[in-house]
């Protein structure tokens, strides 16, 4: 991993900062020891706060913009706000969420005072994600949201293996879903590999990640006996 003289991160394959959010959160997620300062990726914007793909950076596309800030930022910076628990952060991002109707702050097609034409528009939280970022924030979820949470599992353990596996690791570890997510897709550590250890060039991050997740399935498995 790369750290920029502020001390945030980004994938020693990457060119910008435009993942440092994302990298920072599954950092925090899988070593809550790590040193990585998620509390200066949120900004406050008109009383609701705001997540930002990298603080103190207006190069290339304006990681610094919120409005270019993704659903996939999101959910994997958040699995690090849990990890530390960070609830009083995470709660703000969720009101902040629900203040926007559910929708994620990419509002902008990536470069700053650009709009998107419809139906392309803000990344949808649907009831999953909804659910994720209320246990984030030391909150319940409904059954619904769980059930969703389910779905989404055996619908991406069916149609998408080996596609991008952060996501799904960190809501079914933070739901306590890792052994239905291993036991529904038992290439989840080669798509982690495929994902970590070929262009990004973080093959010590890749391990971890797969270690936390065989650890959860350990973890739920005493739960449950």
């Amino acid at each position: 991993m790369i750290f920029n003289e502020n001390g945030f991160p980004r994938p020693s394959g990457a060119t910008d900062w435009m993942d440092s959010a994302h990298a920072a959160g599954l950092i925090a997620f899988v070593d809550e020891l790590g040193i990585v300062k998620l509390k200066e990726y949120l900004d406050e914007v008109d009383g609701n706060t705001v997540l930002v793909r990298c603080p103190k950076d207006t190069s290339g596309l304006n990681p610094s913009n919120y409005k270019n800030c993704t659903r996939d930022q999101l959910i994997c910076y958040i699995s690090g706000l849990y990890n530390l628990r960070l609830t009083g952060s995470s709660f703000r991002l969720l009101q902040a969420a629900k203040a926007r109707g559910y929708r994620a702050q990419n509002t902008e097609k990536d470069i700053p005072g650009s709009t998107k034409r419809f139906p392309d528009g803000a990344d949808i939280l649907d009831p999953s994600h909804i659910g994720y970022m209320k246990i984030c924030a030391g909150l319940k979820t409904s059954w619904f949201q769980r059930l969703l949470m389910l779905v989404r599992i055996k619908i991406a353990s069916k149609f998408s293996q080996l596609k991008e596996p952060n996501n799904i690791i960190v809501m079914s570890v933070i739901y306590k879903y890792a052994t239905v997510l291993v036991e529904s897709n038992p290439r989840i550590y080669e798509a982690v590999d495929l994902y970590w250890k070929t262009w990004r060039n973080e093959p010590e991050l890749a391990e971890m990640l797969k270690k936390k997740l065989r650890d959860s399935v350990e973890l739920e498995k005493l739960e449950n006996s």
